[in-house]
């Protein structure tokens, strides 16, 4: 399987996390592409053993044929990824790294056994509406 990995900004306290994310995709040999700016923020602080590639936008995400985003990070994080998996049809699966989540539903705690289970397609896909909004002044 391919993954994508997306956050804002890397924590120092979520960095033990991150890095049992990473362990676990390497070891059960799974593809990574990794947000630009946030591979540039991983350096240093998470080693890859393998190759790693990144994205920076929808058409870089599209041609990249993901399985999966993986949106680490609250559920500002997440509202963030629509426009970056738009007609691609990739599920988005969130990492709470926050305090609370609503919509990143999986805890740090649980990130192996959530790789664990979208490998057995252990899964339910939530279809959500995205609405766009204009207004005109007058």
């Amino acid at each position: 399987m391919k993954f994508a990995i997306y956050s804002r900004l890397l924590k120092t306290s979520d960095v033990a996390y991150i890095k049992v994310l990473f362990d676990v995709l390497e070891k059960k040999g799974h593809q990574i592409v990794v947000f630009e700016s946030y591979l540039e923020e991983l350096a240093g602080k998470v080693a890859f053993n393998w190759s790693v590639d990144s994205f920076s936008n929808n058409l870089d995400l599209s041609t990249q044929g993901v399985d999966f985003l993986i949106s680490l990070g609250g559920d500002g994080t997440i509202l963030d990824t629509p426009a970056l998996v738009r007609g691609t049809n990739i599920p988005i699966v969130g990492v709470n790294l926050g305090r609370l989540g609503f919509l990143a539903s999986i805890e740090k705690e649980n990130i192996e056994f959530a790789i664990q289970c979208i490998e057995e397609g252990a899964y339910t896909l939530e279809e959500r509406t995205l609405l766009k909004l204009t207004s005109s002044s007058g």
